[in-house]
């Protein structure tokens, strides 16, 4: 699912870990990278890839400082069972340009433990954010895990 089209776009990696998301976006052409993470040594690693314009530590739960909004937001791998929340959405939607897309991956024991799907519509009813599709994804392999791919925009 290709949401993004224009590889020159200006595109934060949430939650970026060890920077696997930002290289294979990387290989499809895309350049204008940035990552923030909560670890300190997964950014050394993620460093070490040499495919981010820049990187830095960042707490999800926490609003996103930016002087010059996204074009895109892409989080994969960190919204599940524990902080961030639901709720803690509406910083990634704050950190994007108007009517752009934040891409967002949930675990689906998360998903079906923690009644992902009612809280999403509550956020969606308060007017946090659009769900514009959620997709059903081959997650975590090994324990037969599936996943959602979400894509959001401002409402």
């Amino acid at each position: 699912m290709e949401v993004v089209t224009d590889r020159r776009a200006r595109i934060l990696d949430a939650g970026c870990g060890t920077g696997l998301a930002g290289q294979y976006l990387s290989v499809h052409g895309y350049s204008d990278l940035h990552g923030v993470d909560y670890s300190e040594p997964m950014l050394a690693v993620a460093r070490q890839r040499n495919v981010y314009t820049s990187l830095r530590t960042h707490d999800l739960t926490q609003p996103l400082s930016t002087e010059m909004p996204f074009d895109a937001v892409l989080c994969v791998g960190v919204f599940a069972f524990f902080p961030p929340f639901v709720s803690d959405l509406r910083h990634l939607l704050a950190a994007v340009k108007s009517a752009r897309p934040v891409v967002v991956t949930v675990n689906g024991k998360g998903w079906v433990e923690k009644n992902w799907p009612q809280l999403l519509a509550a956020e969606e009813r308060a007017g946090a954010f659009v769900i514009e599709r959620v997709v059903e994804i081959p997650y975590l392999q090994t324990p037969g895990i599936d996943g959602r791919i979400l894509v959001l925009r401002d409402a």
